[in-house]
């Protein structure tokens, strides 16, 4: 019998906790936008969380008291499998699954991470662990294994075929690479998921894949700051981009060196944002609009270049990224500056009939003694808005069809 809520006795406190109510469940399997955290813990601190609209936790060590906690907080858990070794036999790992497949708020089968398919005993884990799910997982949840900063769409293309959720390690400080490398982070992902034959969506038991963005909230000496504003800026570039969730890499790690807390706010306030705006089924569901165009008026046209792993030639994106959907009636647009530099740019091809847009998340406080914000609205002329963005700034513009 699958575990839905019920009197959860917490193992760690020995003290029974009623479990609170699931919100609804992620995807692919469901509709909520996937919002994450690795080394949620401890387990104290879980309640601190969800109201900023996190649904799912991960911790390394993981055992069948973690989804006990993660239960009574109405949250979903990563159901980490362990790696072969002296200890753990396929007959473990079989037992494991069997009691973790117990619980609903298993949210996908987390496989040892960065297993590498050159490797005979670690490509045998890569495949069989993800027929083991399905074998004994009666909602044959999807398999997820966490692949390296470093890693190049042709390896992503080799271990596609045993994942279901896509997700790199997107660390733009500790691989010492510029914003803009946010978005090639997420766009290797799904290049190396469509050169194995495979296309994004949700149907995984069908082959698509998810794409996820692992973002970074750690620090060491030997690397720069991962600032608020960053955090902001990677948090909607990744999105932009293509990712169909967000996974922070860790919690636990807002601690380092007393200069990650203000990093953690500023993940939080873009959780909540999403989450408040019910912007998840725009950016799962909603309808690709292609014909948004932009033009840099005034700034940096292009952002800086790198050089990603394994190339010997640099990359260089335009300064802004723009992504648009169609939702219920109404265009979303968003476009996120990756340049550390201000600028002012045109988006074209709006819908002729459109007057104004709203900037979502966005007030402006009229002139005039006791006047209170108002939500900023921008004239759209001509089927085109003309906006200013802030360094590593974004606006998020939503317009009603005519």
């Amino acid at each position: 019998m699958i575990r839905t809520l019920a009197l959860v006795i917490l193992l760690s406190s020995a003290m029974p906790v009623l479990a609170q109510e699931l919100p609804p469940r992620p995807y692919p399997q469901g509709d909520a936008f996937p919002l994450g955290a690795y080394s949620l813990q401890p387990v104290e601190e879980l309640p601190q969380v969800t109201p900023f609209g996190w649904n799912f936790g991960h911790t390394y060590q993981f055992t069948a008291e973690y989804l006990d906690a993660t239960l009574a907080n109405g949250l979903y858990a990563l159901a980490r499998i362990p790696k072969i070794s002296e200890e753990v036999t396929w007959e473990t790992i079989r037992e494991r699954i069997q009691e973790y497949a117990q619980y609903d708020n298993v949210l996908w089968w987390d496989l040892p991470e960065e297993l590498r398919y050159w490797e005979p005993a670690e490509e045998e884990m890569m495949q069989r662990i993800p027929q083991l799910t399905r074998e004994l997982d009666p909602m044959k949840r999807p398999n997820f294994m966490y692949q390296p900063t470093h890693v190049t769409p042709g390896r992503i293309a080799m271990d596609a075929p045993n994942l279901d959720i896509i997700g790199c390690g997107a660390y733009t400080e500790y691989h010492n690479m510029p914003r803009s490398w946010m978005r090639y982070a997420i766009e290797r992902e799904i290049e190396g998921i469509e050169r194995a034959g495979f296309e994004v969506g949700r149907d995984y038991l069908a082959g698509q894949k998810t794409p996820i963005a692992v973002l970074q909230l750690f620090y060491s000496p030997n690397m720069s700051i991962l600032s608020p504003i960053d955090a902001r800026h990677d948090f909607w570039a990744s999105i932009a981009a293509g990712a169909r969730g967000v996974l922070i890499f860790s919690y636990w790690h807002k601690r380092d060196g007393g200069v990650m807390q203000g990093t953690w706010d500023a993940y939080n306030e873009c959780a909540q944002q999403l989450t408040s705006a019910n912007l998840g089924p725009v950016f799962l569901f909603g309808e690709p609009f292609t014909d948004v165009s932009f033009a840099i008026l005034r700034g940096p046209q292009m952002s800086a270049p790198f050089e990603p792993y394994g190339y010997n030639h640099e990359v260089r994106y335009p300064s802004l990224t723009v992504r648009a959907w169609t939702h219920e009636g109404s265009l979303y647009v968003l476009a996120v500056n990756s340049s550390e530099r201000g600028l002012t740019a045109r988006l074209g091809g709006l819908p002729e009939g459109a007057t104004e847009a709203e900037a979502t998340f966005e007030t402006v406080t009229p002139e005039g003694e006791g006047a209170q914000p108002v939500q900023r609205m921008v004239p759209v002329a001509g089927g085109g808005i003309e906006d200013s963005f802030g360094g590593l700034g974004m606006h998020l513009y939503r317009i009603a069809l005519p």
